[in-house]
């Protein structure tokens, strides 16, 4: 209980590191991984685009690649590399782009509708990504309507994941986190106090039990106080059984939850804190 109750406070207070750590760094990290759904249909493959483990949206490419074509999750590993370009943070601990100004548009060239970014500071339009008529075949929809869905999507996602990079919005989640990890730190001290405390009653109960067996063993009669107080000391043992597993069961509930809630609270660790909400899930 001790150990687990240690790593679990780690694991909390992991989340508040890895956002002072990454204030020191003039960028944030690059898309270096394999989209996490590529599925094929029929005569297309996708790949989903995610950001910081949020899934926004997917991309498509044919099955058969022709000439100079990218793959679904090539074209998805570019667009993410985008977005982090996006929510870059500069060495001084603030984002490059701006939430406030941050203005995603839809440029038409044609046929071909590419979806961009600004800002007041980046005038020169940030190219995001470009609907292609392999995603309108494969989405079944008219080219203009999926980059309207994309781009309402990027614009909200964009300026919520630069709001959290605020070091106000940064700190207040810090705080927030080590009250949560002080406050259960101590619920789980007095788990500890209150579990020894059953745990000796428990030893007492035992010992009565005990002796009321050799008693009732040793009168022939089969007292009939000895045999009420067995069957209390019973009673009472598989209360004590029964609270204190809920207790430990309840408290290392709590634990998990708050750790994913921290870990939630920062785009660094957001995906962890994903994973730790489906453990959580499963385990329930």
């Amino acid at each position: 209980m001790k150990s687990l109750v240690v790593a679990l406070w780690v694991l909390t207070l992991f989340c508040c590191a890895s956002r002072v750590e990454a204030q020191t760094l003039p960028f944030s990290p690059q898309a270096t991984a394999v989209p996490v759904d590529n599925s094929s249909k029929g005569l297309f493959t996708r790949a989903i685009v995610e950001l910081n483990g949020v899934r926004l949206f997917s991309v498509a490419a044919r099955a058969d690649l022709r000439g100079a074509e990218v793959s679904a999750v090539n074209r998805a590993l570019l667009v993410e590399q985008a977005l982090h370009q996006l929510i870059a943070v500069a060495p001084n601990g603030t984002p490059v782009y701006d939430a406030t100004t941050l203005h995603v548009t839809a440029h038409h060239d044609g046929d071909i509708v590419t979806i961009e970014a600004t800002d007041a500071h980046h005038p020169v339009p940030l190219p995001i990504v470009t609907v292609t008529s392999t995603d309108a075949k494969d989405q079944l929809l008219p080219p203009d309507a999926i980059a309207t869905l994309w781009q309402e999507t990027l614009q909200n996602e964009l300026v919520r994941e630069l709001l959290e990079l605020d070091p106000a919005v940064e700190k207040a989640h810090i705080t927030h986190v080590a009250v949560i990890a002080v406050t259960l730190t101590v619920g789980t001290a007095l788990l500890l106090v209150l579990l020894n405390a059953l745990q000796r009653r428990s030893r007492t109960l035992a010992d009565e039990l005990f002796e009321g067996e050799e008693l009732r063993e040793g009168d022939s009669m089969r007292n009939y106080d000895t045999a009420l107080r067995r069957a209390r000391s019973v009673h009472h043992l598989r209360m004590h059984s029964s609270a204190s597993g809920v207790l430990v069961w309840l408290t290392v509930l709590a634990w998990f939850i708050a750790a994913a809630w921290s870990l939630a609270q920062f785009s660094q660790t957001m995906a962890l804190s994903l994973q730790l909400s489906h453990g959580i899930t499963a385990i329930g």
